[in-house]
């Protein structure tokens, strides 16, 4: 899935770009679960770049559709994170049985998906623990404050995202139709 990424281009414009080409691949080629692989591999890959490669823990792709009742997609101190891009109730289930553990949950989704979320929580009145959180700006935003902090730049920091990315994705699901190849322009 070739991507480009040019100085004009805001990198929250080249992660929309990117949930697009994901969304057709999963349209044309009818694979259900590619963009919710996509996301958490991004998710993965950007926790990575900010807390270090061992404290990150990544799961193969068919340990994600098979989780325990209250596991998330990563755990991270007392913090579950939960990738989706389709909230449901028993996502919110699973994030009750997180605090009733002491943990913190967050749900990570899709921009179009967060108010979804934010209503499931709501009405099971829960909606003041959950931590709803929207997925490109999860990525972007600690992009963004890398930069004004002087590493690297947009356009090497964009490069590094998607490294790290294609590193897991070749050691946990290597079959997976939606590599990225990135090209600046």
């Amino acid at each position: 899935m070739p991507l480009t990424f040019g100085p004009k281009e805001t990198l929250r414009g080249f992660i929309q770009n990117a949930i697009e080409q994901v969304k057709r691949r999963q349209r044309d080629g009818n694979e259900k679960d590619l963009m919710v692989r996509f996301m958490r591999y991004m998710i993965g890959a950007k926790l990575q770049i900010v807390l270090g490669p061992h404290k990150i823990q990544h799961q193969y792709a068919n340990h994600a559709d098979k989780p325990s009742l209250d596991s998330g997609d990563f755990e991270i101190g007392d913090t579950v994170i939960h990738v989706t891009g389709s909230p449901t109730e028993q996502l919110i289930e699973r994030c009750r049985l997180n605090l009733d553990s002491s943990k913190r949950p967050i749900i990570v989704t899709l921009a179009n998906s967060a108010q979804a979320a934010a209503v499931l929580a709501e009405n099971a009145r829960r909606a003041h623990r959950i931590e709803i959180i929207e997925f490109e700006s999860m990525i972007v935003t600690n992009l963004l404050e890398r930069t004004l902090a002087g590493e690297n730049g947009r356009e090497n920091l964009a490069h590094e995202l998607i490294n790290t990315y294609s590193r897991i994705i070749e050691k946990y699901d290597p079959a997976f139709a939606a590599r990225i190849v990135l090209r600046t322009l």
